[in-house]
């Protein structure tokens, strides 16, 4: 069994009475919604994205309601945790004021098991060329200064994720002929699996723990 299948099972064994926050993070281009429509949409496990929200807002320009879109999915996840619902929620994890953290941390108050699922690219040029080529088979467009930006924010982000959500698993979408690499696996904050892909991104996430 692979991680990823790992992922599915785990998303497939939501009951009414579980409440379970799947959080797919990641840069942009990384393959966040490729990764949810593979292994979690299949499970019936409730998905909200803010660019299926600008599409069905504006399907001829999502990105000129792509402000509106993040606003509408916000309040969507904040009505789900009020209501104690499983979801998975797709982020670039990049906000520089700590709003995304702080969302996790209340899921957590809301005793709800936060799954991080974490994909990572080699580095922010990468990212770039993988919007370009989505913008050319017809998806959406982020601009290269807010791709370029975020994409250390990201990583910064992930490492604070890291010290409180249940379970988190790291993947690598560097290479488009090895696409989901497993990276490593943590629970509460420790180091419980490496896998053979060691991607630079990851460094300084590892670093700081031991070989299990």
């Amino acid at each position: 069994m692979t991680r990823a299948d790992d992922i599915t099972s785990i998303g497939g064994s939501v009951t009414s009475g579980d409440r379970l926050l799947i959080v797919v993070a990641g840069p942009n281009g990384a393959g966040k919604s490729t990764f949810v429509d593979t292994f979690l949409r299949p499970t019936g496990l409730r998905i909200v994205n803010p660019d299926q929200i600008a599409q069905a807002l504006a399907p001829d320009d999502p990105g000129a309601v792509a402000y509106e879109a993040a606003q509408a999915a916000d309040t969507v996840r904040h009505d789900l945790i009020a209501r104690g619902v499983s979801f998975c929620m797709e982020t670039v994890l990049s906000d520089p004021q700590g709003a995304k953290i702080g969302f996790l941390q209340r899921a957590r108050e809301q005793r709800y098991s936060v799954l991080l699922v974490f994909i990572g690219l080699d580095t922010a040029d990468l990212a770039v060329a993988r919007v370009v080529e989505r913008v050319e088979a017809g998806g959406h467009d982020v601009p290269d200064e807010k791709i370029l930006s975020r994409f250390p924010r990201t990583l910064d982000n992930l490492l604070q994720a890291l010290e409180f959500v249940d379970h988190a698993f790291l993947f690598d979408n560097s290479l488009a002929a090895e696409p989901f690499r497993f990276v490593a696996e943590f629970a509460d904050g420790a180091l419980v699996r490496r896998g053979a892909c060691r991607p630079a991104w990851a460094r300084s996430v590892l670093k700081p723990h031991k070989r299990p």
